[in-house]
């Protein structure tokens, strides 16, 4: 059954302290739902205490106590302190009922945040092809869907057993009033309620995939208007994105809509069969021979009674129906958070755990720092993508000294990227070694990190000002200013960040939108350098820019030359004139390398991209 799944699921993820909370949270809900008995039989032995029989007593468990409390009752005096008593229990079980539920939804609110925490870390931690191969948005979209989906699908779980423990007390209270109502009564909603679970089961599972791929749709179409509003305009295709967009927002409203109906309906029919239970009750009692009189008490107590179990089985199926509606996104998040997060459960599970980047980290032998002292090798390494056929480097051998200037270019898609990341320990290859100084990078990638500055094709700027911006990831009081104008000055980004209102605590609009394109990546520059690492890697740094700002960009990289080693993929090869060494990357594989010079007069290859992209003369 679903909820037993989804109770599984919310077990596993609990330590064994969190387990004897949950485990008090469920014993306070069947309390309440004696207080709800209790509740009931107070108001039902205050209904019959009211009348008074022949011999001036009056019965009920109300009167009895009241009696024997304070003696014979007047009426208005038995009014006066049996309605203390009713409202007093009510009262105290409603203040239970709502401690309970707030007590479950911190619970619940605790634990989502918790497994965010976890998922959030499990997603920072894995290799760097989850978002290198599928980008940052699925798992951004699966942190924050997650959070959602567990509350929703916790939050009706919790909801149908709180609702289920109020069923079953009331059902045992009326069954000892009168147990051959209570058995018709449940039977008659038993069978009807049955009779819509499984009518609708299917379609409402039906009815929320269609809402999923609407939504999608919808979404789908929005952004392709956005990302297309030039073309669109050029092109007078305006309309067609609009019709797209509002076909699927309609479809996907129209779905929500008879899921509203759907949803409404249990309430309606377990209104409708209350009072046909009532009417039928007082059609036996009159045919049993029981004066209305006599009647009025149990069916006072019944019709209280069937307004609090209407109302719980309308909430049971709301919760049922949500736990159906979400099943399959919940099986496809429970799988990810035991993929990324195996750590959050306490049960072991049939799904393989994510490789993280730190599984090789071993201590680093005595005298060793982890950081570059003479030379990086790549020995035979090749590294393919899930899902393509060929790998994207393929036996590559080369080495790096320290203090070089070295630069990979090639044809788009030939594996340099790659060969960056793979440099960095960001990728790990499937044959061959990254070393360090005759060291594995992976051994003690930490540290190996900590050595690098890097700079890739898109700038990214946080909100905040120059200085965050520079010493990205810092405090704000952890920062060190002189670090940061010591990084600026190397960019050459100081002169202009002197000029800003507020100089390094200058506030950056998003996206760095109030600088030029020189000065935001100069900016990143400084960030790469403020924790003065022995290595900068520029993946295409310059590629977006302007001829005039690439120069400054080129010279400002170039001066850093033989103070660090500086490793870059190229797309202009203009940028990459002053390197000591240029590896030329096709398919994967390294075809030459040499000097610019040298490549340009005897390399094919080579000679094509510099035909290419600086439209060199051929030469005779």
């Amino acid at each position: 059954m679903l909820i037993f799944r989804v109770v599984r699921t919310l077990w596993s993820l609990l330590e064994p302290k969190r387990r004897w909370i949950f485990c008090g949270l469920v014993a306070l809900m069947f309390i309440a739902g004696l207080l709800e008995m209790t509740g009931m039989v107070a108001l039902f032995g205050y209904t019959r205490g009211l009348v008074v029989d022949a011999q001036g007593a009056r019965h009920g468990p109300v009167a009895q106590v009241l009696s024997r409390a304070f003696g014979p009752l007047s009426q208005l005096r038995y009014v006066v302190l049996g309605g203390a008593v009713v409202t007093g229990s009510l009262l105290a079980k409603n203040i239970l009922s709502m401690f309970v539920h707030f007590l479950l939804n911190r619970f619940l609110m605790k634990l989502n945040e918790r497994v965010s925490k976890h998922l959030f870390e499990g997603y920072l931690l894995a290799r760097y092809e989850v978002f290198s191969h599928r980008g940052v948005a699925g798992p951004a979209r699966n942190i924050g869907r997650s959070f959602e989906l567990f509350s929703a699908c916790f939050g009706a779980a919790a909801q149908v057993m709180s609702d289920g423990a109020i069923l079953l007390m009331v059902s045992l209270l009326l069954l000892i009033v009168d147990p051959v109502l209570t058995l018709g009564g449940v039977a008659l909603f038993g069978l009807v309620g049955a009779g819509y679970y499984f009518s609708t089961k299917n379609t409402l599972e039906r009815m929320g995939e269609l809402e999923g791929a609407s939504k999608k749709q919808a979404a789908q179409f929005l952004s392709e208007g956005f990302h297309g509003v030039v073309e669109g305009r050029l092109n007078n295709t305006r309309s067609l994105f609009v019709s797209r967009y509002v076909r699927a927002l309609s479809q996907s409203s129209l779905i929500r809509r008879r899921k509203l109906l759907l949803g409404r309906l249990p309430q309606s029919i377990n209104e409708v069969l209350l009072a046909f239970t009532i009417v039928a009750a007082v059609l036996y009692m009159t045919l049993r021979g029981k004066s209305v009189t006599d009647a009025l008490p149990t069916l006072a107590i019944f019709a209280f009674a069937g307004l609090r179990l209407t109302g719980a089985m309308s909430r049971i199926s709301k919760g049922f129906a949500t736990i159906r509606n979400k099943m399959g996104e919940f099986r496809y998040f429970d799988a990810a958070v035991a993929e990324v997060a195996p750590q959050l459960f306490y049960e072991k599970r049939d799904v393989e755990p994510a490789d993280q980047y730190l599984n090789d980290e071993r201590p680093l032998p005595a005298g060793l720092d982890g950081r570059l002292h003479d030379k990086i090798e790549l020995c035979d390494v090749s590294f393919g993508y899930a899902g393509s056929e060929r790998p994207a480097v393929s036996n590559v051998s080369l080495e790096i000294p320290r203090g070089a200037f070295v630069s990979f270019c090639g044809p788009s898609g030939s594996g340099k990227t790659t060969l960056v990341l793979l440099l960095m320990g960001l990728l790990k290859p499937q044959s061959g070694e990254i070393l360090c100084d005759g060291l594995s990078v992976f051994s003690h990638v930490r540290a190996w990190h900590q050595g690098i500055g890097y700079v890739g094709q898109k700038m990214f700027f946080a909100l905040g000002t120059v200085r965050e911006n520079v010493a990205f990831g810092l405090r704000a009081e952890d920062i060190d200013d002189a670090k940061v104008w010591r990084a600026l000055e190397l960019a050459a980004a100081a002169d202009f960040v002197r000029e800003l209102p507020g100089g390094i605590c200058t506030v950056l609009k998003e996206g760095g939108s109030s600088l030029s394109g020189g000065q935001r990546q100069r900016i990143v520059i400084a960030r790469a350098l403020y924790k003065d690492p022995e290595i900068l890697f520029f993946d295409e740094a310059t590629a977006a820019l302007d001829n005039v700002t690439e120069q400054e960009i080129t010279s400002a990289i170039t001066r850093l030359s033989g103070i660090k080693t500086i490793i870059c993929v190229a797309h202009r090869l203009s940028s990459i004139r002053g390197s000591d060494t240029i590896f030329v990357i096709d398919n994967g594989r390294v075809v030459d390398s040499g000097s610019y010079e040298r490549l340009l007069a005897e390399s094919r290859a080579f000679r094509t991209l510099a035909l290419a992209s600086e439209a060199v003369p051929p030469t005779a």
